[in-house]
């Protein structure tokens, strides 16, 4: 039987340690129920004074707005203004320009049909149905600055693929840019198979602990910034496994 995979771990960057700052990344992972399975991946912009309470902010507007719109909200056009709606809401009395952040999802409903959208920098990779694409910074829409949360102000400056046909073969990866800014565009699909290789039918517990373990000991020691990275496989496999520090 094939089964929704959820994976994800987000920790510190060296540089939020020597300068005891706080993780200003965010993860969620969540199941909801006939409304599917989500994973949200969130950078608050650390030149920002609340970076890390608007990440988590952010994380927390996608799954309102999925459950406050229910299927009627997988459409962009629908569903992002609410999560704009939801964050604003959420980040007050604090000013939205200093909670900046990005934003990464993907949501995928129990037959398979399956919105990813991104604002902001960092990477979803994904394979659905063998049909290979991306979403990041060096898309052409995106042009060369950074945006998120508290400055985006059009439907156009999100990024999504929507995916309205039935399946069982799904496999998406995001990440912040303390990942993807140290990988080439070349080994984006190398990258997201041998995570998926090395996650599949591990166990919660045992999938935590290695995540932390790759990520806190990133082959890149002089990229000081935190790293997140989430995954929602459909396939054969164990559950759902979630670390952040």
């Amino acid at each position: 039987m094939s089964i929704v995979q959820l994976f994800g771990g987000s920790v510190r960057g060296p540089a939020h340690i020597l300068d005891n700052l706080p993780n200003q990344d965010a993860l969620m992972l969540r199941r909801l129920g006939k409304l599917g399975t989500l994973a949200v991946v969130c950078d608050g912009m650390g030149s920002r004074p609340y970076a890390d309470i608007g990440a988590r902010k952010a994380c927390k507007a996608v799954q309102a707005a999925i459950k406050k719109l229910g299927n009627s909200g997988f459409s962009p056009k629908v569903l992002i203004p609410e999560i704009h709606r939801q964050w604003v809401q959420r980040v007050q009395p604090l000013r939205t320009q200093d909670a900046v952040t990005t934003c990464l999802f993907a949501w995928v409903l129990p037959d398979g049909r399956t919105l990813a959208a991104q604002l902001g920098d960092g990477l979803i990779y994904g394979r659905v149905n063998n049909d290979s694409w991306q979403l990041s910074p060096t898309d052409k829409a995106f042009g060369n600055a950074t945006t998120g949360l508290g400055i985006a102000k059009k439907l156009s400056d999100w990024r999504w693929r929507i995916f309205e046909e039935t399946t069982n073969s799904i496999e998406i990866s995001m990440m912040t840019d303390g990942i993807s800014d140290d990988l080439l565009p070349e080994s984006y699909s190398a990258f997201a198979s041998e995570m998926r290789k090395a996650l599949n039918f591990k166990n919660s517990r045992h999938a935590k602990k290695w995540l932390k373990h790759q990520l806190d000991n990133w082959p890149v020691p002089l990229h000081g910034d935190d790293k997140t990275f989430a995954a929602i496989y459909l396939g054969n496999g164990h559950g759902c496994a979630e670390t952040q520090s």
